[in-house]
């Protein structure tokens, strides 16, 4: 016979055919009573406050935490594009608005503009975390020097 789960339903296999039981449950409906003074019931409303409220914080968290610089970038780089191929144009002697460009467009010719720049960025913070660690190092083997052994790196 199938093991029983924690909620008392018989566990079936994947494959199995559903049997039609001839048992029927019942549902017994208490009635109503007035709440005793030391058991508060609570509505479902309030039952369901704290979770939809900490929904929606842990949403707003991620999109303050993702949307704020993903739009900083996004405007950069749609700045870069606009002034990158405004200055093409005007050598070419023409207005840049010929072009109708969109600002998908303009996004993506600012890549050119802004990767050299991006790149050295990158690299100037890879050395600055990998200096701070060496000194985070130095300064905590300095007071562990006499109970434990140098770090070698």
């Amino acid at each position: 016979m199938p093991s029983e789960r924690t909620s008392g339903g018989p566990q079936r296999r994947p494959d199995a055919p559903r049997r039609v039981s001839t048992t029927t449950r019942s549902l017994t409906i208490k009635p109503r009573h007035e709440p005793d003074a030391a058991a508060p019931v609570a509505t479902p409303h309030e039952a369901d406050a704290p979770g939809a409220a900490s929904i929606v914080r842990s949403a707003l968290s991620v999109i303050t935490t993702v949307g704020t610089p993903l739009t900083i970038i996004t405007a950069l780089m749609l700045y870069f594009g606009w002034a990158r191929s405004s200055a093409q144009s005007s050598w070419m002697g023409i207005d840049v608005s010929l072009f109708h460009f969109s600002a998908q467009d303009y996004v993506l010719r600012s890549i050119s503009t802004l990767f050299v720049p991006l790149l050295v960025a990158g690299v100037v913070g890879i050395v600055w975390l990998e200096l701070h660690r060496r000194a985070a190092v130095a300064a905590g083997d300095t007071r562990r020097r006499g109970s434990e052994a140098p770090l070698i790196c």
